[in-house]
């Protein structure tokens, strides 16, 4: 079987939060590696209007012309992707809800991780806008809509009219470098603010809070993932940036760190909350999206845009006592033991496979 994936990159764009922190690339990334191992007989290539890296080592990248519109034409020697797909005898497209229409009748597997739509996030407060009409074509167009939680199914099904036979949940693994205890990078006690599309639009809610009590916080502040034009040039205490790092770094920032903010609304995974869980970290999130599916009532919950929410459940957390912690800590472990991405790419190759039927 030879699968094409199709995933539109707007490079160009440095402010669009949904390209710049590539969830959809990270979790195919993640997925592929494994189910290229377990699944000899099906062959994966890219395809990419931009220069960019393969997804994992046996997936080839092939560029593509970049689509203009009736105002910019585009002239290029590269093929169209319908040429590409029609070149390389492509038996099923994986591509995400959403990419622009695609001419072609070969089986089509969209990938929804979330409703946010590249270059424009959601109003504050409102975890989704109005669905345009090519995300309700993509999905009725497509064989099936691969989700990566039972959160996004439902979405599918209650604002896309997707049946629900048509959705394929294949939630997110954990890997095992998360397990493995590791010594603090940072020197001196911290937080971590992992940032993507889903936390970016309530960086607010966590300078307010360090504001009002910054005695609350710890005296270092690990911002964590790409830098976007939200962040504010003073967080109101010290702060070190890490955009990029493996995975093995990214334990460590949550093992040994006094809490996690992830003020997120709309994450369509939970794969954060399920590694700061892997790794023992302390949590503090709101229940919008999968984050409560994939951590259950281990986290510290609060209210996503509000600052007065977050430092009341930091008190909370800070009241806990250190059997407590343990507790939480082992519990939350448990709890995501079965989330792996074996279980992941074997969801994926049996949407694959049924596409063909």
């Amino acid at each position: 079987m030879q699968v094409g994936i199709y995933i539109p990159q707007r490079t160009e764009n440095t402010s669009d939060a949904c390209s710049l922190d590539q969830l959809e690339i990270e979790y195919l990334r993640r997925a592929l590696r494994v189910l290229r191992k377990v699944n000899k007989d099906t062959r994966f290539i890219s395809f990419s209007e931009h220069e960019t890296a393969p997804l994992c080592d046996g997936v080839p990248v092939e560029r593509i012309r970049r689509r203009g519109t009736f105002f910019r034409p585009v002239s290029s020697k590269e093929p169209t992707l319908e040429q590409a797909l029609k070149r390389h005898n492509i038996d099923v497209l994986l591509t995400t809800i959403g990419a622009s229409s695609i001419s072609t009748r070969l089986p089509k597997l969209t990938f929804a991780l979330d409703m946010i739509l590249p270059g424009s996030l959601p109003v504050k407060n409102k975890v989704h806008s109005p669905v345009p009409r090519a995300i309700k074509r993509n999905c009725s167009e497509s064989r099936f809509v691969l989700c990566a939680s039972a959160y996004m199914q439902k979405v599918c099904s209650t604002r896309a009219n997707v049946g629900l036979e048509k959705v394929v949940v294949a939630r997110p693994g954990v890997s095992q470098s998360f397990t493995k205890k590791c010594s603090s990078i940072i020197e001196g006690p911290y937080a971590v603010f992992p940032m993507n599309r889903y936390s970016c639009r309530n960086i607010a809610t966590v300078t307010e809070a360090i504001r009002r009590n910054p005695s609350l916080f710890p005296p270092t502040l690990v911002v964590m993932g790409p830098k976007y034009v939200e962040e504010p040039a003073n967080w109101g205490i010290p702060k070190i940036s890490v955009e990029q790092c493996p995975d093995n770094i990214i334990s460590s920032l949550f093992q040994n760190a006094e809490l996690i903010l992830y003020p997120a609304q709309g994450d369509g995974s939970g794969t954060v909350a399920q590694q700061a869980l892997c790794a023992g970290g302390c949590l503090i999130t709101s229940k919008s999206g999968a984050n409560f599916e994939a951590a259950g009532s281990i986290p510290f919950y609060f209210e996503a845009d509000s600052s007065v929410s977050l430092l009341q459940i930091i008190r909370r957390m800070r009241g806990e006592t250190p059997e407590e912690k343990t507790k939480r800590q082992q519990m939350g472990q448990a709890l995501v033991l079965d989330c792996t991405w074996e279980r992941c790419a074997a969801k994926i190759v049996s949407a694959l496979k049924r596409s063909l039927l």
